[in-house]
C-alpha cells in the first residue's frame, strides 16, 4: 500500500484533537470528584457542628476569621448562578446529597465519553499503522 501523506496527516490531526479532548474530560472528572468530596465533607461538618463550636469562616480571597457558631438551625447554601438560599440542616444536607448524585451521574457520562475517545484513538493508531506499512 502506498503511503498517503495527506491521510496520515489527517489521522495525526484527528489524534491530536482526541488527545486534547481526553485531557479536557480528565480535567472535568477531577473537578467533579473534588466537588463531590467537598460536598461530603460539608455534610459531615453540618452533622457534627454544634452551637458554641469554634470555626474558621471564609471572608473570601483566601482570608479566614475565627468565629463562634451561634446558630446551627440555618445554613446559607449556594444553589447556583450566584443565588443563595437559607436551609435548615436537613434540607442543606439534602441539597448537598443531590449535588453528589448529580456529580456521580455526570462522572459516569464523562467516563463513558473518555472510553469512546480512547477507543477512537486506538482505531486511529491501527489505521495509521496500515498506511505506514
Amino acid at each position: 500500500m502506498e503511503v498517503n501523506r495527506d491521510e496520515i496527516q489527517r489521522i495525526a490531526v484527528e489524534a491530536e484533537n482526541l488527545q486534547k479532548m481526553q485531557k479536557a474530560l480528565k480535567d472535568q472528572l477531577v473537578a467533579l470528584n473534588m466537588s463531590s468530596l467537598e460536598s461530603s465533607v460539608t455534610i459531615n461538618s453540618i452533622e457534627k457542628l454544634e452551637k458554641g463550636n469554634k470555626a474558621l469562616v471564609s471572608l473570601g480571597s483566601g482570608v479566614f476569621a475565627n468565629a463562634v457558631i451561634e446558630n446551627t438551625n440555618m445554613y446559607v447554601v449556594d444553589i447556583g448562578a450566584g443565588v443563595y438560599a437559607e436551609f435548615n440542616p436537613d434540607k442543606a444536607i439534602e441539597v448537598l446529597k443531590k449535588r453528589i448524585s448529580d456529580s456521580q451521574n455526570a462522572t459516569k457520562r464523562l467516563e463513558d465519553e473518555l472510553k469512546r475517545t480512547q477507543r477512537s484513538l486506538i482505531e486511529l493508531e491501527d489505521k495509521a499503522r496500515k498506511y505506514i506499512r
